[in-house]
């Protein structure tokens, strides 16, 4: 549909998988070609292919809506807090009734379940057509997010007296998180190692300075490597 700018952030980023994504959008641009200063069709695409793993959870600012996948899987679906930050309206397949969040939100408008593609294809139209319902499902996503603020020290409350550290993974990458400076406040005051997982592909001094902080006990950086 003309007017329609897409970012697609694919779960799995193997060369094969690339491919057939290219095979239905030709002229799309691959955000590695980007880093690496290839802008040649930059103007014409309207279709950006995320070809890396841990930056997803920094895009959603940038959308006016969203597809958050794996509804149409058992294991159910991702992770819709990241985007719901934002306020923005999210669509979500069927297989969502384990999640908590998802389950509020579904029932307070802020996101749209449907069971096929083709319903997946009405919702995100309806959202495309109509701004009104776009505003309204984002300020329902955002007023949950805000209602919950405070989870994470209240959690922590509860664990810290049973380990000594925390895990920072999957889920996103830990450096694009906003409140990660406010995550290790929480552990510092509650004397709570932490071992974070990243790619490092945001690395920048902000997040370095934070990693270097005693309580950060261990960093790992994830390689997304190929087999020929």
């Amino acid at each position: 549909t003309t007017g329609i700018k897409l970012i697609i952030a694919p779960h799995e980023i193997g060369a094969a998988h690339l491919d057939q994504i290219r095979t239905f959008f030709p002229n799309c641009i691959f955000y590695s070609k980007l880093l690496e200063g290839e802008h040649h069709n930059s103007i014409t695409s309207n279709v950006l292919v995320i070809d890396s793993i841990g930056i997803l959870s920094a895009l959603y600012r940038y959308a006016d809506f969203c597809y958050v996948g794996g509804g149409f899987n058992k294991s159910g679906v991702h992770n819709i807090l990241e985007a719901a930050v934002y306020g923005k309206p999210i669509v979500i397949g069927p297989h969502h009734q384990k999640f908590a969040e998802a389950v509020g939100l579904v029932e307070a408008g802020g996101v749209y379940s449907a069971n096929d593609s083709e319903g997946i294809a009405v919702q995100l139209s309806e959202l495309f057509k109509q701004p009104n319902k776009r505003k309204t499902a984002g300020e329902i996503c955002e007023k949950y997010v805000n209602g919950k603020k405070g989870a994470t020290e209240k959690i922590m409350d509860q664990i810290h007296p049973l380990t000594e550290q925390v895990a920072l993974h999957l889920m996103g990458d830990p450096l694009v998180h906003t409140k990660l400076e406010d995550f290790i406040n929480i552990c510092e005051s509650k004397n709570t190692k932490i071992f974070l997982v990243t790619n490092g592909v945001l690395m920048r001094e902000k997040q370095a300075q934070l990693l270097l902080r005693p309580i950060v006990n261990q960093v790992n950086f994830s390689l997304h490597s190929y087999i020929d």
